[in-house]
């Protein structure tokens, strides 16, 4: 959420209804509004909003399908806000937003695209909207090689930074000039160097390690290019941010994190007596602004912990009263979730580690999840709201973290005493951790969980101290540590050669004493191993050998390696969720653990189950898992899933992975109908009005139509108005059969979606109805002239101009058409042999105008009896100028009998104006 610079109007980016939607409070009112919705796509790489000034919003929004960029322009005249999205043409980026000069942005424009050129504009909204910059200004001299600059609004000052091979070169440029002047030179992780903003008009507030252990605030002349005075530092932390009061006036800020959590030391008496009302008032919780208005007046805040998802607060000064805006996750306050505490450990080199530990509010089943972080080195656990810690938590396990050697924010001398240190002494740091807890908490059972690094760590844990756990869930890990030198053959060039030792050390025979592949003998546990085809950081190829490796050794293990995903990261988040539940239910099976018994669990146990067996059932897995996929729906079922139900009684239907049978599968719809399950409730009214499966029974079927209707079923309304055309189940009435039909189509088309299946169930049922009637006299002739006016059909009496029929070749690349080879009958008996007829039509007597009528015809084919597949009849609407072709391809092994194939064909008024007969023999 964002704060308008008036602070009267909050915008956020929202998702829900599968599309990203940005929406707008009025702060006064109390009111939302949505302003725009965000197509749905399947794979968001990013979306950005930010506030322009009090009427204009930019939008960003990138995913693997598009990419939109624009203004959203707001009046508020109106009882509602009227909103305008424009795209910008220009390409480029918005460097800052200038809020001190509301009409212009900063933006660095790019053009040409072999040999791209960065300017930098001081340009109006529309100006990029047009790709216009005749009357922009130009920012003097615009910096060679910059891609990335910065502007310190309250001092008026551009910042930017260049890269040159290995250096990184940061320089300024003062209000008026035209100059750029480099401030300093440094080799890339030569130390950390980050501006905050300008003191004086000669000194910067940097976050810097250069001559500290931890990243302090410090003073940086940019003239003479010197460190003065450091201005803060933690004795124990690195600063993870500052901020400053305008120039000459100080520090007002600075952030790191202390046990996991984030804190805010501010400096001045006013700020400092606003956090302390604010924790007086949101007890144990974490408070940051998040936004601000341009005086300052009023303050977006972001409350959350770690049991706590977090809420939005709208914080006035004046009247020092915090607002409820939103919860994060609304759909999340009826859980108990659990709260983190942190503690420190000695190991046996006298370095002290930091650890968190999460523990179950209820229904604790005494199992603690040990779960390494990945990196290893630069990458660190925190004590705040973390999902995946609250779903492990919320099954009744405990998950421990462990900041050991190599984490980040404790220094540098701490983070690169984890480099080499690979299953050695940041496995140690975890063991001590690992025993402090045992020590204070009577855990029976416990498991080693992690991704990434983590996926290695509690591979080597379950192998270093086999003793400790029982079961091992390793995830996009990397297992044979040589490997990660020769990969592939960017992998063997020198860059990437420093960059992996600069975190497992030299390329030796020593890495194999600490790689699981070599050591997998040593594994007691059963592991779970899970891998992503496009993982490219820890290469898949890690997987594969290690799934070798166990299977060689008749390890006890399973596997789950999921297409398209790389390095953890689904394209969903129902890809998130299957492998949550997945794993859950993986411990506890190994463990032998009981589900938690209630109503509410049952519901959640078979919800999981459920999207367990629909992930098995989609192209998501390397390999087939059609067992599995039964195996879950089954159990989902007998909890009560009605979507499962469902499935459970396709596979009876359609034998999958089941013999064939239809009185349970009739069993399973019908409890899945009597669930609530829409689909189930559909299908049975297919099932008993198609009499092919089982025997025909109307009223049921109208009534499962109705039923299915009442469930808001997508296609019910298009059964129902076939029924009252056919007189199935109900009274024939075909004024209300058209009606529902037009009613149907038209809803659909006023909501976006008649698309083209929406379309093609429409036209089927059209012609059900046109196959399966029974009019007579003045209902055949009613019903035939909606049909004409609604297909906007000009010709239905038709006949048979010319004629081709016989053997035909295949299509030709490029052609639409077939050559025709021989005029027979008598079609021999061979795979893939083509034959048909091809017609051409005439009008009897058309007088309408129209050069190319639309005409109408239904055509059957009706099969030897030997061929259990049929053809349904159909009906066709195409220009009279155009050859017809109707083929049949004898390419299944099934279609290869001996018999006659009749092809037949009628006009609208059941006319017949063609036969033809083959014969296979």
């Amino acid at each position: 959420m964002k704060l308008s610079p008036d602070g009267e109007h909050i915008a956020a980016l929202d998702f829900y209804d599968d599309n990203y939607h940005i929406n707008l409070t009025d702060a006064e009112k109390e009111q939302s509004y949505t302003l725009l919705v965000l197509d749905k796509t399947t794979n968001t790489r990013s979306a950005h909003y930010q506030w322009l000034d009090n009427d204009t919003l930019f939008v960003s929004y990138e995913s693997q399908e598009k990419r939109l960029r624009g203004f959203l322009h707001i009046d508020y005249q109106g009882d509602k806000p009227e909103t305008k999205f424009i795209k910008i043409k220009a390409n480029g980026f918005i460097v800052n937003a200038l809020a001190d000069d509301p009409k212009y942005v900063l933006f660095l424009r790019i053009t040409g695209s072999r040999l791209p050129r960065y300017t930098l504009y001081k340009a109006t909204p529309t100006q990029l909207e047009e790709d216009n910059f005749t009357n922009a200004v130009k920012v003097r001299n615009t910096l060679k090689k910059a891609k990335n600059y910065a502007y310190d609004a309250v001092n008026k000052q551009l910042l930017a930074i260049t890269l040159d091979d290995e250096a990184v070169t940061f320089w300024y440029q003062k209000p008026g000039s035209k100059d750029w002047t480099a401030f300093l030179d440094i080799e890339q992780n030569e130390f950390s160097f980050t501006p905050v903003g300008f003191l004086a008009e000669d000194k910067l507030a940097v976050l810097t390690n250069k001559d500290t252990d931890v990243t302090a605030l410090v003073e940086f002349d940019i003239h003479t290019r010197t460190f003065g005075q450091v201005l803060y530092q933690h004795p124990k932390y690195d600063l993870t941010g500052a901020q400053l009061n305008p120039m000459g006036q100080g520090i007002r800020s600075v952030s790191y994190v202390e046990h996991g959590k984030p804190v805010t030391e501010y400096f001045s008496s006013k700020d400092q007596q606003l956090a302390k009302r604010l924790g007086y008032s949101f007890t144990g919780k974490q408070i940051s602004v998040i936004s601000a208005s341009i005086d300052k007046s009023r303050k977006l805040l972001k409350v959350s912990a770690s049991d706590d998802s977090g809420s939005y607060y709208l914080f006035n000064e004046k009247t020092q009263t915090a607002q409820l805006l939103k919860a994060s996750y609304p759909e999340l306050e009826p859980y108990t979730m659990s709260s983190s505490i942190s503690f420190s450990v000695t190991t046996q080199d006298n370095a002290e580690i930091e650890a968190i530990l999460t523990r179950p509010v209820e229904n604790g089943n005494n199992v603690l999840l040990v779960y390494p972080h990945g990196g290893p080195v630069g990458v660190r656990d925190f004590a705040t709201y973390n999902p995946e810690t609250q779903y492990l938590v919320s099954r009744g396990y405990s998950v421990l973290n462990v900041n050991f050697r190599g984490s980040s924010g404790f220094g540098k001398q701490f983070k690169a005493s984890g480099v080499a240190q690979f299953g050695q002494w940041i496995e140690k740091d975890i063991t001590a951790a690992v025993e402090h807890v045992r020590e204070n908490y009577p855990y029976e059972q416990a498991c080693t969980i992690g991704s990434s690094y983590g996926g290695y760590s509690a591979m080597m844990l379950a192998i270093n101290k086999p003793e400790y756990y029982q079961c091992v869930i390793s995830m996009y890990g990397i297992y044979d540590l040589p490997l990660l030198f020769n990969a592939s053959n960017f992998k063997t060039q020198e860059e990437h050669i420093k960059s992996v030792e600069a975190a497992v050390g030299e390329n030796s025979e020593s890495l194999k004493s600490v790689s699981p592949f070599y050591l997998a003998e040593k594994l007691s546990a059963p592991v779970l191993l899970i891998a992503g085809e496009h993982d490219h950081i820890a290469d898949f190829e890690h997987a594969n050998r290690m799934k070798y490796r166990l299977k060689q050794l008749s390890k006890d293990f399973e596997h789950i390696f999921y297409k398209n995903v790389g390095h953890g990261y689904h394209r969903s988040w129902l890809g998130d969720r299957h492998q949550a539940a997945y794993i859950d239910n993986f411990i506890r099976q190994q463990l032998k653990l009981p589900y938690p018994k209630s109503e509410q669990s049952d519901k959640l146990l078979a919800d999981e189950y459920q999207l367990i067996a629909d992930f098995f059932t989609g192209k998501n897995f390397i390999g087939r898992k059609s067992e599995e996929a039964y195996s879950y729906y089954l159990r989902s079922a007998e909890l009560g899933n009605a979507k499962a139900m469902f499935k459970v009684a396709e596979s009876y239907q359609f034998a999958y992975t089941v013999d064939k049978d239809m009185d349970k599968a009739i069993d399973w719809y019908k409890k899945s109908a009597a669930a609530g399950y829409a689909p189930a409730a559909f299908h049975l009214g297919d099932l008993y009005w198609q009499n092919k499966a089982v025997k025909r029974d109307a009223n049921y079927s109208y009534n499962m139509y109705v039923r299915a209707k009442e469930l808001e079923h997508d296609r019910a309304g298009l059964a129902i108005a076939r029924a009252f055309c056919l007189g199935h189940g109900v009274e024939k009435n075909l004024d209300l059969c058209t009606e529902k039909l037009v009613q149907w189509r038209a809803e659909k088309k006023q909501k976006w979606q008649y698309s083209d299946d929406a379309q093609q169930h429409w036209l089927n049922t059209l012609n059900d109805i046109l196959w399966h009637n029974t009019f007579i006299g003045d209902e055949k002739q009613q019903f035939n002239q909606f049909f004409k006016k609604i297909l906007r059909v000009d010709v239905t009496d038709i006949l048979v101009d010319d004629e081709e029929f016989g053997l035909f070749s295949e299509r030709k690349k490029y052609s639409h058409r077939r050559h025709h080879e021989e005029e027979t009958l008598l079609i021999p008996l061979e795979k893939d042999a083509i034959f048909g007829v091809e017609l051409r039509f005439d009008d009897n007597d058309y007088s309408g105008g129209k050069k190319y009528p639309l005409g109408l015809i239904k055509v059957k084919w009706t099969l030897p009896e030997a061929v259990e597949d049929t053809i349904e009849p159909y009906f066709m609407a195409f220009s009279m100028d155009e050859t017809q072709t109707y083929y049949l391809h004898l390419d299944s092994d099934s279609w290869l009998v001996k018999g006659q194939w009749q092809l037949e064909v009628f006009t609208l008024d059941d006319k017949k104006i063609y036969s033809k007969t083959f014969t296979t023999l």
